[in-house]
């Protein structure tokens, strides 16, 4: 040994297992990242002293008692959202009994972590029941520190939990497996023939391409076939197809009304029970249609279980019929049953690609669809369908296959995902994730860039007049409701507050907002859209654009707790009330199916708490 000296390392090294410097007043590391440089942490044998006197029975007996340490205890950057996230650890107090119970058992799919994350470092899981935020303990007390008031979200997480529905359901299925006849049954075919024509006399059939006319009538014709009293897993397909459809079209169909609710859910129960035989059999496209509106089902009703499950069926399936490559080989020459087949199939990947990239944020789940593996070529003339150079109505849409919104930007969501929110990333440096969000702020820029001016959403970090009046066309609403979206979860990662860890202390409160600048404002946009969102009475619009609202809530009232006295305050408080009383009276306007209804209520309550406080 030569005897030098090493310099004892600062806290914030020590914990990152990197060289320290330690310099005065603050090493190298510390100065570049903004953080206290500390050296509270004890020594070794200060620290064996303490463990030794940590292990006598009676303290033991006393530490069992107590909940485990808060997450929050940490030196690491804590972005906007840490401290309203669900602590998994923390035991939640008396008056959290009551919106907090589905969170203490045995966690869920319907409420599963979202790992967010800063300069490579995990932050608490945001939990999510239907998609809804949740806060911990600790933000809730932060939240009453400041406001003086005790937060209540129980009318929003407690109307008809996610297990109450599935046990339900569970029950339901066994019954109908039970009775042979009952799966095999179907309703009269002219049933489904009105469905289908109704289907191919709407808009919807470009925007949700989830079954082809042509191709339908086959698999009707096979379902029907008095030849198969047996069921077989060929027939089970055809039957499951045309289950499913008769479960989800008359939801998302505004003028059809043949079907109840009710007899929709029935539906939807007997393709479930049929998809466990088709699903042993071939992979066919009628059971990736089946999966794709079950799927879309699931997300109508709230039942994001189902909706996942189904996804990632359906992603498994279209892998195995070729839907995510872009097949060269079908040309002309092809039969005309083979290229209708071949488009459709194409066409669902695109759905099952939408839906996965939704789905991610939502549940806080890796999608099911690794962009790696697929050919994400656009279909021919994309963006000229999307964008005529002549305005379209909403009732007069071409008849080319345009999506619910544009593709690209799932594109850019699931980059967002891969980079920012992903495992993998946790590993990345501050300076690696802040790479990643110029990278992805470029590409989201050259997609606005690429649309004709006339249909190109205000770009949010330009405040003008006319990004307050301007109003998007309807069949492009939802496009600019996933670009605001795409802005705020893209920046929300920068929103860190100084070095404190502590709610009670928070410093810096001008850099948070201007951090979270642009986020906050794509927040303010979605919530502005929301009324345009309802008066459209359309359920594709309508229900869609309320899966944005939550978050968009959330990042609008923080900013409003940051800092009060701010000269927006008073309109951001105006707008959370608007935004409540637009979901609140939709149920008067809108003739939507009742679970989007109860979503829009449940919707309501959560931002009228919001301003309530």
């Amino acid at each position: 040994r030569s005897g030098k000296h090493t310099p004892r390392a600062c806290d914030s090294c020590y914990k990152r297992k990197i060289k320290c410097d330690a310099a005065l007043p603050r090493c190298n590391y510390c100065s570049h990242h903004n953080l206290l440089c500390t050296f509270t942490r004890p020594g070794r044998k200060v620290a064996g002293q303490q463990l030794a006197n940590k292990a006598s029975p009676s303290v033991v007996q006393g530490l069992q008692g107590q909940s485990s340490p808060s997450l929050l205890g940490t030196d690491s950057t804590p972005m906007i959202l840490s401290c309203m996230i669900e602590n998994e650890t923390s035991s939640p107090s008396p008056q959290d009994t009551s919106d907090s119970s589905l969170l203490r058992n045995d966690r869920s799919l319907d409420n599963p972590p979202v790992g967010l994350h800063f300069a490579g470092r995990r932050q608490p899981p945001l939990t999510l029941i239907w998609g809804v935020p949740t806060f911990s303990p600790e933000a809730k007390h932060w939240v009453q520190c400041t406001t003086g008031q005790t937060m209540a979200f129980a009318k929003v997480y407690d109307e008809g939990a996610p297990g109450e529905r599935l046990v339900c359901l569970d029950a339901e299925i066994i019954r109908i497996r039970s009775q042979t006849t009952d799966i095999c049954s179907l309703p009269r075919q002219a049933l489904i023939e009105s469905v289908l024509q109704a289907y191919q006399s709407s808009h919807l059939r470009s925007r949700y391409p989830v079954v082809e006319p042509t191709l339908f009538r086959t698999t009707i014709a096979s379902a029907y076939n008095q030849d198969r009293l047996t069921l077989d897993t060929r027939n089970a397909s055809s039957r499951a197809c045309v289950c499913a459809c008769l479960a989800l079209i008359p939801l998302i169909l505004e003028d059809y009304h043949a079907l109840s609710l009710a007899e929709c859910d029935a539906f939807a129960t007997k393709a479930k029970c049929l998809m466990g035989e088709a699903l042993n059999g071939s992979p066919s496209l009628e059971c990736l249609q089946a999966a794709v509106m079950l799927s879309l089902h699931g997300m109508l009703t709230r039942s994001l279980q189902t909706a996942i499950y189904f996804n990632t069926i359906a992603a498994r399936l279209v892998f195995m019929l070729g839907g995510h490559i872009t097949d060269h080989e079908i040309g002309a020459s092809s039969p005309d049953s083979d290229q209708r087949a071949a488009s459709h199939a194409r066409n669902l990947f695109w759905l099952c690609y939408l839906t996965d990239k939704d789905l991610a944020f939502r549940c806080g789940q890796p999608p099911a669809i690794e962009d790696s593996q697929c050919d994400l070529t656009l279909p021919p003339n994309y963006t000229q369908n999307v964008y005529p150079t002549v305005g379209l109505s909403t009732h007069d849409l071409p008849d080319t296959i345009i999506f619910p919104f544009d593709i690209r930007l799932a594109m850019i969501k699931s980059k967002i995902f891969a980079n920012i929110y992903s495992a993998s990333s946790l590993r990345k440096s501050q300076y690696a994730i802040e790479q990643s969000i110029r990278e992805i702020e470029q590409n989201l820029g050259n997609w606005r860039n690429s649309i004709p001016p006339c249909w190109q959403p205000p770009p949010v970090g330009l405040m003008t007049e006319h990004a307050f009046t301007l109003r998007p066309p309807p069949n492009i609403l939802l496009t600019w409701l996933e670009y605001y979206q795409c802005a705020c979860m893209l920046h929300l990662v920068r929103g860190h507050y100084g070095t404190s860890v502590s709610m009670h202390h928070v410093n810096g409160g001008s850099l948070l907002l201007s951090n979270l600048a642009v986020s906050v404002e794509a927040s303010r946009r979605i919530l502005r859209h929301l009324e345009f969102a309802v008066s459209l009475q359309s359920s594709d619009a309508s229900w869609i654009a309320t899966f944005s609202v939550p978050l968009a809530s959330m990042v609008v009232f923080w900013s409003i707790l940051q800092d009060p006295s701010n000269a927006s305050a008073p309109d951001d408080v105006q707008l959370l009330l608007s935004a409540s009383g637009y979901l609140a009276t939709c149920h008067r306007t809108l003739g939507l199916p009742a679970p989007i209804l109860q979503h829009f209520t449940s919707m309501s309550h959560y931002i009228g708490e919001f301003y309530r406080l």
